[in-house]
């Protein structure tokens, strides 16, 4: 498991520090996003009751898991933070480094609906998590039987949303018996043209 995060310090697991104010954020209520991240990464992530003694406004927080769990665990969190950041208008100083991008997922078109979710709340909560902004067309793109979603947001926070994106349809795929595997195969005339 190579070097990744070397500015997470040593310690076995991943150990990384968020700040104080964030805490409750993390946690959501009565544990509800926490628990979110730690079945969605496969991950049992730690936070302390009490700030780090020498930084009393931070925690250091203890994922332990794969090192894929642990990587991706962090990315929510920190994805997170920089969103409620943003909301609250802070961060706004140092934009190069929460460049916002843009990211594009091309969605089968019947697996739309999974991503939005009923009455949005898939899409809002992904938005929320990952502190993107992400938009299914109505349409498809033209002479495909894809939608073109877009995801905009900071790097990590893009790439967070996509991999649950990517997640959702390889779900609704192989629940889906498989039969539009390969781009929908020309699927039966009336989608010509």
């Amino acid at each position: 498991g190579g070097m990744g995060g070397g500015m997470m310090g040593g310690g076995g697991g991943g150990t990384f520090k968020i700040p104080d104010e964030k805490v409750g954020l993390i946690i959501g209520r009565q544990g509800a996003t926490i628990n979110g991240i730690q079945m969605r990464t496969g991950t049992r992530i730690q936070i302390p009751r009490e700030c780090d003694i020498d930084n009393p406004r931070v925690r250091t927080v203890t994922v332990t898991g794969s090192a894929d769990g642990i990587r991706a665990a962090q990315t929510e969190i920190e994805g997170m933070i920089e969103a409620d950041n943003a909301r609250m208008g802070i961060g706004s100083a140092d934009p190069s480094r929460f460049g916002m991008e843009t990211q594009y997922v091309d969605v089968p078109d019947q697996h739309a609906g999974i991503v939005i979710g009923r009455g949005g709340e898939t899409i809002s909560g992904m938005q929320a998590r990952t502190g993107t902004r992400i938009q299914v067309p109505p349409q498809c793109a033209p002479g495909t039987m894809m939608r073109r979603v877009s995801v905009v947001g900071s790097s990590q926070g893009v790439a967070a949303a996509v991999h649950e994106i990517s997640a959702l349809v390889q779900q609704a795929t192989s629940n889906g018996g498989g039969s539009y595997r390969g781009g929908g195969g020309g699927g039966g005339g009336m989608y010509g043209g």
